[in-house]
């Protein structure tokens, strides 16, 4: 998540490159791209959560931000029904370590932004996130979040909302005010799972705060 060293327009025709030819499906929901099954697991429950208790996440974040957040977040958590089917419109692309088939173009695209963007990447003006090696890798193999799904997708409802925030609101603030607005709803989101949510029992999820995430 720090900030990026390339030009911003150069970013914006990377990423439109490599969602052309993507595939599409109907979805109520986040839809996981080129992701393996525990990552889609991970981010599906995270969206139903999220869409299943979105009035008290929203007003928890306008509290804290004091934003009308309006309803684009909403429709990024549910998908891609939200417009008609028409695609791009609350998309995780997982970006792995290595290609998967048929997949090589897309994803040395992404990995070049995920080189400078860390853990995730969300664009102005686009319903699809990416979820960087860097991220997904610490998910799976540091014992804390592996062994834990609760502390796990509690980490994934931060960077998503962090993600989706960017997305929808990069272009209607200043960039300094969009990173620490985002910041703010990533904290924001990973208290709403530990305190609403649970990870379905008290206690759950096994970290204080979203710093620990990343």
């Amino acid at each position: 998540m720090k900030p990026l060293s390339i030009r911003p327009f150069s970013i914006f025709v990377v990423f439109f490159l490599f969602l052309v030819g993507l595939p599409l499906a109907a979805s109520a929901q986040v839809t996981a791209i080129t992701c393996n099954a525990q990552q889609r697991e991970d981010i599906e429950a995270v969206s139903n959560q999220i869409q299943a208790r979105w009035t008290t996440l929203e007003k928890a974040l306008e509290d804290r931000l004091d934003q009308n957040i309006k309803g684009c977040m909403r429709r990024r958590f549910q998908g891609r029904d939200s417009v008609g089917d028409k695609g791009g419109n609350g998309e995780a692309i997982c970006v792995q370590s290595t290609p998967a088939p048929g997949m090589e173009a897309n994803w040395a695209a992404q990995t070049v932004i995920c080189n400078s963007a860390d853990n995730g990447f969300g664009l102005s003006l686009s319903g699809s996130v990416l979820l960087c090696p860097m991220f997904l890798n610490r998910m799976a193999n540091n014992k804390t979040f592996s062994t834990s799904s609760a502390t796990r997708r509690a980490c994934y409802a931060a960077l998503l909302v962090h993600e989706f925030y960017h997305s929808c609101f990069r272009n209607l603030v200043a960039n300094e005010k969009s990173s620490s607005n985002a910041r703010i709803a990533e904290r924001v989101a990973f208290r709403f799972w530990r305190d609403e949510v649970k990870g379905g029992a008290p206690n759950a999820v096994k970290i204080a705060s979203a710093e620990d995430c990343f």
